[in-house]
């Protein structure tokens, strides 16, 4: 498997503005992407900053998923985003918890 590590800087002052974005158009179409494992998205308010871990099954589709993102560059400028790194790491191991 491989993860997609997406950081994004957000203009405080538009933070309510931009969180419905998450749930509303951003999480659906990363879920429906092929490939998707799972995904993770996080908030550092000390720093206006985002950073997403999201795994697919293969390298191809993760890095499908940067494209994308690429490709909503106009769209997260005007809303106030913007994207500061990207990459793709492939996943050595994984623990979950028990249920």
């Amino acid at each position: 498997m491989f993860a997609t590590i997406l950081t994004f800087h957000h203009d405080p002052a538009r933070w309510e503005e931009q969180k419905p974005v998450l749930r509303a158009r951003i999480i659906p179409m990363v879920k429906t992407s092929p490939g998707f494992v799972a995904g993770y998205w996080t908030y550092d308010k000390s720093e206006s900053r985002t950073v997403s871990f999201v795994v697919y099954e293969t390298a191809d589709q993760a890095q499908a998923l940067l494209r994308g993102v690429r490709d909503e560059a106009d769209f997260q400028k005007k809303s106030g985003v913007t994207l500061e790194s990207t990459r793709v790491v492939e996943i050595m191991a994984e623990e979950a918890r028990d249920a």
